[in-house]
């Protein structure tokens, strides 16, 4: 169950959308129902969670944890293995995405821009379906495979998995394990918690050499990366990965 319906299935959720009326009415006050009260209280949970990191958190020891990112494999939706070691030398955006998702067509229309703005010599994005955000994606892959090929898709897309939780797919641990903003230590333990990504397209951008460099919330437009981007490429910044010691240090 994704953040948003845990949330949405909550009796304090429910209270803030039923409560104000049974309340009246136990005051015995005549009040007209309120049609659009749940709608705004979906879109107020949404936007909180859109800001890009959620509270909930999974732990993980390093031995859990990719070493490498080019050492990771992956299927994608025609059931083909992949290396992520093919885009070895080019800046990435790893991106969860979902078909159904309304932030889905605009995201789509501004990756296509970069890739045709930037070129694909050095840099690429990578595209990893999830149903963990209020069931967003097809639940069957081969409708997945006819939606990117509807739409034009021209970049690789992933199978559906998970990128939060216990299940968590290696792509998106190595990105939250060596990123800051998802990285909790637990005390006394070599192990530590990593944050849930809030909401669909949620972005790592990561070097060259495979270091993480920073995380963009489903808010941020893919074309207000470019600067980023156009500055890993040009060995202007660098991503990091985290050492033995826990530390984050540049690649």
């Amino acid at each position: 169950m994704s953040l948003f319906e845990s949330a949405w299935n909550s009796e304090f959720l429910q209270h803030l959308i039923f409560g104000q009326r049974s309340l009246l009415a136990r005051q015995k006050r005549i009040i007209p129902p309120d049609p659009f009260a749940s709608g705004r209280i979906i879109m107020s949970l949404k936007r909180l969670l859109m800001m890009g990191i959620g509270g909930s958190r999974a732990a993980f020891a390093p031995d859990q944890i990719p070493v490498s990112f080019s050492t990771i494999t992956f299927n994608d939706i025609y059931g083909v293995q992949r290396s992520l070691g093919e885009w070895d030398g080019k800046v990435k955006i790893v991106v969860n995405v979902a078909s159904n998702c309304g932030l889905t067509k605009a995201h789509n229309k501004e990756f296509i821009e970069l890739r045709e703005k930037i070129g694909t010599d050095a840099f690429e994005i990578l595209a990893f379906p999830s149903r963990q955000f209020a069931n967003q994606e097809f639940a069957d892959i081969a409708e997945t495979q006819q939606f990117c090929e509807r739409v034009k898709i021209p970049f690789p897309v992933f199978t559906t998995s998970d990128v939060n939780g216990p299940e968590t797919n290696p792509v998106f641990l190595y990105c939250k394990w060596n990123s800051d903003s998802f990285y909790h230590p637990v005390k006394n333990s070599k192990s530590a918690k990593l944050s849930d990504i809030g909401w669909n397209y949620g972005k790592f951008l990561v070097d060259k050499d495979n270091g993480v460099y920073k995380y963009y919330g489903p808010r941020t437009k893919p074309l207000e990366m470019e600067e980023d981007i156009r500055k890993l490429i040009a060995g202007q910044a660098k991503g990091m990965k985290r050492n033995a010691a826990g530390e984050l240090k540049p690649l």
